[in-house]
């Protein structure tokens, strides 16, 4: 499992804890955020991530997602950027 830090497509491991945000873009109940992530055993790492309101929680996408038919228009010119 994990969630994709978009731009290099690399898979976030379950445990990764999301360190701070540095900017975020909000449309329709997503929001593409930039950040730090620290997985574990590693060192912090910054990364553009994508989530997704569902109820009270923010569920983070995979890369796939970035450029799929769910996201808003609104943010998904910015989310396709990112996906090489």
């Amino acid at each position: 499992g994990g969630f994709g830090i978009l731009g290099t497509g690399d898979a976030v491991p379950a445990g990764t804890t999301f360190d701070s945000y540095q900017a975020s873009n909000c449309s329709d109940g997503w929001a593409l955020v930039a950040g730090n992530v620290t997985p574990p055993g590693s060192s912090a790492t910054a990364g553009i991530f994508l989530f997704q309101a569902e109820g009270q929680f923010w569920v983070p996408k995979t890369v796939s997602d970035a450029c799929s038919g769910d996201v808003p228009s609104a943010l998904k010119s910015a989310a396709c950027q990112f996906v090489r």
